[in-house]
């Protein structure tokens, strides 16, 4: 694929005129191929199809945790696994979007979700006892 065309290039002949082109175009394939997930995973989202997220959220955040749609990525994974009443993968997700993007607002926001989810399960727990 494109990605590997260009990470070829531009690792093994750095000394040549097209090494920083390569590279270039490697970042911009990068940053496309993990779009195109965050575009899909964002209709499976809208149409309730949340554990059709999970694959291509898992893809961003496996292969392009170094790019700022990994901290998207994740947010909507937690959202994903809240719906899906999967707190402990949310937890887990956050702690990754904790150590990534500690200054992100979707870092707090994403927080303060699983925050409020966790209060409104013991909540719920009180009223069966």
């Amino acid at each position: 694929d494109a990605i590997e065309a260009f990470g070829t290039v531009w690792q093994s002949y750095a000394q040549s005129p097209y090494a920083k082109v390569a590279f270039s175009s490697y970042q911009k394939a990068r940053a496309q191929a993990a779009e195109q997930n965050l575009y899909v995973a964002r209709f499976y989202s809208r149409t309730g199809e949340y554990r059709a997220t999970l694959p291509r959220l898992n893809e961003i955040i496996d292969q392009f945790s170094d790019l700022p749609i990994a901290a998207e990525a994740a947010s909507l994974k937690i959202k994903s696994h809240l719906l899906l009443g999967e707190v402990t993968q949310a937890e887990t997700t956050l702690a990754f979007l904790q150590e990534k993007f500690p200054d992100h607002s979707l870092t707090v926001k994403a927080g303060e979700e699983i925050g409020k989810r966790m209060t409104k399960d013991a909540s719920s727990s009180d009223i069966s006892k």
